[in-house]
Formats: C-alpha cells, sequence, structure tokens
C-alpha cells in the first residue's frame, strides 16, 4: 500500500484539507481502493464487503468511542466508576488520550466495565479527562494545540516518501515556531506511522520517555509485562532507527552458526 504511486494533487493553504493529519488521510485514500465487492472499510471505520478503503485511515477524533475522567489511578490503568467500556465497544488495541496532559497509551486488556490496562501509566491523578478511539491518525500536537495551516503538492512519488516528509517537523509547526531567532518548537520529533495486521494505518508524535532503566546483570520486570528478563551484555554501536525504548535481542544460531537477533521497541517511542 505504501509503495502505491501518489495521484499529483495540490493541498492550498487556504484549502479545507490544511493540516498535516488531513493531508495525509487525503493522500492515502486518494490511491487507497479495493476491488469492487471485497472487504473494505468505509470513511467512518466499518468493514465488510463492497467498502471502498483498503486502509482504516481515520483521525483519532473521527474515531472516538466513549469519553470521561478517571475516578481512581493505578498503575497503567484507566478507572472510570461510571463508564462502562466493555458495553461501549471498547477494544484491545484502542488509543487512549489523557487530554489533561495530551499523552496516549494503547489498551492493552479489558479488566472490567469500569477499568482497561494500558501499555503506558499516563493517568497520574483522579479528574484526569480521557478519550478512547479506534482512529488512529493523531490530530493533535503534544500541547494540546491543532496542526497549523499547511500546503503541500503530491508528486508522482511513493506514499511512503511523502508520510516521511509531511511527518517532519517543518508540515508540525508554524512557521513562527520554527523560526529560530524567535520561535518555540511544539513538537521536536518527527512522527512515525505504520499500518498494522488489522490494515490501520497509525501515525503519531512518539514520546521519548524512557518506560524502564535496566542495567547489565540485573533482572526486572519490563512493563508492561510480568516475565523477568536478564541483560547479559549490551552493544549500542549500531543505531537502531533512532529509537529509545527498544532491545536489542539474541536467539540462538542458524545451521551456519550464525547468530540469530532482532529488536523490539515500545511504540509511541524514538524518532523518524
Amino acid at each position: 500500500m505504501l509503495n502505491r504511486l501518489s495521484i499529483p494533487q495540490d493541498y492550498p493553504i487556504s484549502g479545507t484539507i490544511n493540516t498535516t493529519p488531513l493531508i495525509i488521510q487525503a493522500i492515502l485514500r486518494n490511491v487507497d481502493g479495493v476491488p469492487t465487492g471485497s472487504l473494505g472499510f468505509s470513511s467512518t471505520g466499518v468493514s465488510g464487503n463492497g467498502y471502498p478503503y483498503f486502509l482504516d485511515a481515520r483521525l483519532f477524533t473521527e474515531g472516538v468511542i466513549t469519553s470521561g475522567a478517571a475516578t481512581s489511578i493505578s498503575t497503567r490503568k484507566l478507572i472510570n466508576a461510571s463508564d462502562t467500556f466493555s458495553t461501549d465497544g471498547v477494544s484491545i488495541g484502542d488509543w487512549v488520550k489523557n487530554t489533561t496532559s495530551n499523552t496516549y497509551a494503547y489498551v492493552t486488556g479489558i479488566d472490567s466495565e469500569i477499568q482497561l490496562s494500558l501499555s503506558k501509566d499516563i493517568f497520574t491523578a483522579i479528574t484526569q479527562g480521557y478519550q478512547v478511539s479506534d482512529g488512529f491518525i493523531q490530530d493533535a500536537r503534544t500541547d494540546g494545540t491543532a496542526f497549523p495551516s499547511t500546503g503541500f503538492a503530491v508528486t508522482n512519488k511513493p506514499i511512503v516518501e511523502l508520510v516521511k516528509t509531511l511527518s517532519q517537523i517543518e508540515y508540525t509547526n508554524s512557521a513562527t515556531e520554527r523560526n529560530e531567532t524567535t520561535g518555540t518548537l511544539v513538537i521536536t520529533r518527527g512522527a512515525n506511522f505504520y499500518i498494522d495486521k488489522f490494515n490501520r494505518f497509525h501515525w503519531y508524535v512518539p514520546d521519548d520517555t524512557p518506560e524502564l532503566i535496566m542495567s547489565v546483570g540485573t533482572s526486572t520486570v519490563i512493563s508492561p509485562d510480568t516475565v523477568a528478563h536478564y541483560i547479559q551484555n549490551f552493544d549500542l554501536n549500531n543505531k537502531v532507527r533512532g529509537l529509545v525504548n527498544f532491545i536489542i535481542f539474541k536467539v540462538g544460531t542458524d545451521m551456519n552458526n550464525i547468530m540469530i537477533k532482532s529488536f523490539d521497541y515500545a511504540k509511541f517511542s524514538g524518532v523518524q
């Protein structure tokens, strides 16, 4: 999908599609499409035969399922004694936004009607507001403000290149904020994006706050699981996509006695 060539299109700053999230959504949908009668998504995220879009590319605000305020605080939990998360249709993998601190986490478990387990600890006080959404394009900045108006001209390039360009601070901060002498950036790093196994498009500004710091030779629990992990050694000579909150792991050798290793990282972490 992301290797498809874009359709040339001009998005002027004076137009109705003039913010980075809206432009990214429009670029995706302009080249999106599934064969007639095949399984796809509607513009509202409904899936089924005959719907036109291969990707579910909705803004966060287009997919809000429920909202409210926390009534109790517990580590990596969202608790609201008056909400009905299961009945409302909240699912594992949905996005949760703390509307007070403008931080995000994924839903990792539906504990009960009134409690969700989260991938990050984003609620620190009662009365902090929240929204739960199954739209995964972030359309509010890290300080809660709207993305500034911008213009963008689409050429015949792979979608992935255009989204990478739009994910940089040039298109997520205003000209005044980018002024090297007097400006202050609201967003200081590039956005990340990916398509999940359910064909949902995610685009978000990552958080660079470590969840846990581990030392070589010590064992401790890595959030949010309950398994004790032991670091034998480390080698950080090679940069892994400029990410924080990542782990490089080795899983033995193959038939040619070559070490098998890979890496994983926490979503919302690092820079593009």
